[in-house]
Order: structure tokens, then sequence, then C-alpha cells
């Protein structure tokens, strides 16, 4: 009888042992198939319905459908744009065909208008080569200003020693005749130093392949440059947005959000720059200090709206 229990108990564990390595080889099938990258599929973000309500008996179903589809186009036209053309290869209906034509239309007219290149300034920027720190823009500068980067953040100061300098340039590669430059971020400047007056060690400048132009901050206003044409503006007492467009042969300055630029001034010629196709921030001139925090600093370019050439 105990040679039968051992037997058992032997037969037992060599049963629970084979259970462990089924459950272990299961667990293992089930985990690689977890690990296995499936294909990228474009969704048809619920359009199918919509669009075979598009022929619908019912007037103002057709209606609806379509002013849900205009709705989903004006907030994802890229993706839009590539439904609706799937969607026109298999309709058969003449109304159908018709509103998805009007419809692919207007997506390709918002997806012109999407930017074609976007970066935001940041730490981890600066460490993959999508910005680049060097000293300052005229060439003048001698010495690296102080920085401090955090995150999308950044400190610059320029007014220890004379001939300090930074900047943090973005490049691109857009032409004048047919791209728009916006540099967009927040700015608190916390001093501005040395001489000469009219300039300042808190600036931004914008250049395409052709033309370049660019603000100074001051502590009570801004300045435009090559033209050096002014705004006032206490800029220390706290946070401005500021979103700076050039195009064409202009340059756009708009201050907090508001819709009417506060200057708008002819841009300077590139020439022989040879900072040429950059959007750039800091300190720029290498002679005058600054003490500045930037953050949300955003280079941005569009194809130009052929509407304004």
């Amino acid at each position: 009888m105990s040679w039968l229990r051992f037997d058992t108990v032997l037969v037992v564990i060599i049963f629970n042992n084979y259970r462990l390595r089924v459950s272990c080889g299961m667990l293992f099938i089930l985990s690689a198939l977890i690990l296995i990258p499936c294909p990228k599929v474009v969704k048809d973000a619920g359009i199918a319905p919509l669009v075979s309500q598009l022929s619908a008996e019912s007037f103002p179903e057709r209606v609806a459908a379509h002013a849900r589809l205009e709705e989903m186009v004006k907030t994802e036209p890229r993706k839009m744009s590539k439904l609706i053309k799937e969607h026109l290869k298999k309709e058969t209906s003449p109304e159908s065909l018709a509103r998805l034509g009007v419809l692919g239309k207007l997506a390709e007219k918002a997806e012109a208008l999407l930017p074609i290149d976007v970066s935001v300034f940041s730490k981890a920027g600066l460490k993959n080569k999508d910005w680049i720190a060097q000293l300052g823009y005229t060439g003048k500068g001698k010495d690296w200003a102080q920085r401090q980067v955090k995150g999308k953040q950044v400190e610059i100061d320029s007014t220890k020693k004379a001939q300090e300098s930074v900047i943090f340039c973005r490049a691109h590669q857009s032409k004048n005749a047919t791209h728009r430059l916006t540099l967009s971020f927040d700015l608190k400047v916390l001093k501005r130093s040395g001489k000469p007056s009219n300039i300042s060690g808190v600036g931004m400048l914008l250049t395409d392949d052709k033309m370049k132009g660019g603000l100074f901050f001051h502590e009570d206003k801004i300045m435009t440059f090559p033209s050096y044409k002014t705004h006032k503006l206490d800029t220390t007492d706290d946070w401005h947005h500021y979103r700076v467009v050039g195009e064409g042969n202009w340059m756009k300055v708009y201050i907090d959000g508001n819709e009417k630029p506060v200057l708008t001034v002819p841009w300077g010629r590139v020439g022989n720059d040879p900072f040429a196709n950059l959007m750039l921030f800091g300190d720029t001139t290498g002679s005058a200090g600054g003490r500045a925090i930037w953050r949300n600093v955003t280079a941005t370019v569009h194809n130009r709206n052929p509407i304004r050439r």
C-alpha cells in the first residue's frame, strides 16, 4: 500500500509538472502575440454610415449627414481627405458623389492651410539637434551667456560680462515666394543692459531665403529690426505672448492673442547673411546684454495663402 501511495504521488507530481509546462507554454505564446506589432490601419472615423446617408430618401437626413462630415473635415482635414478619396472610388450614388466632391475640395483647402513644419523648443529638442545653441547672430559674441533649460522653458542671462551671447536656432528650407514663417512664444523680460541703447540682449529673428526681420525687447517697449519701429509695452510686468509672422515683404507682430497686429513693417534683405533660413531667439547681439525667460517657443512654416501672393 505504501508503494502504491508513493506511485500515486509521483504520478500526480508528473501530471502537475506537465500542466505547469503547458501553462508556461501558453503564457509564452500569448506574450509573443502581444509583442507582435500590428500593421497600422487608418480607421474609417465612422464616416461609412454618414456617406450612405448622403443618398438617403429623406432630405433632412442627407443634409444632417453632410453637415456632420463637414464638421469632421474642419477638425481633421488631412485624415478626412484620404477617407473621402477612398469613398469616391467606390461610391455609385450621383448625390453622394456630388456631396463627397464638395467635401473633398473643402478638405484639400483646409489641408493646404495646415503647417508643413512645426517645432517646439525644448531640452529634448536641443539633445536631438532639432534646435541648435550657438554664439550670437552678429558674430560679436565672445563668451557663452548663462542659460538654464527646463523642459520647454529657458532662462538666458547675458548681463554678467561684455560680449556674452547665446542664440537657439531652428533651421528650415522655406522660400519667400511660397512660404510663411511664424515664431510664437511667451516671454518675460527681467533686465536689459549695455550699449548701444537702441538694441537689446533679448531678441528674436526670422529669415527665409530672401528676407529677414526680428524684434528687440526692452523693459518698456519692443523694437523691430532692421526697421527700428517701436511699440510701447511693459515687458517686465508679466508674461506676454508674442506671435511674429513673416510673409512676402512684410513682418507682423501680434501680442497676447490680439488678432490685430501692433506692428506691421517691411522685412530687410538677407543678402549674403549666413543666417538665412533660420528662426532664432536669445541674445542676438553679442554687445548689449539681457536677461529674460522664454517658454513655449514654437517655430512654424506654412504654405503661403495664394490669395495673398
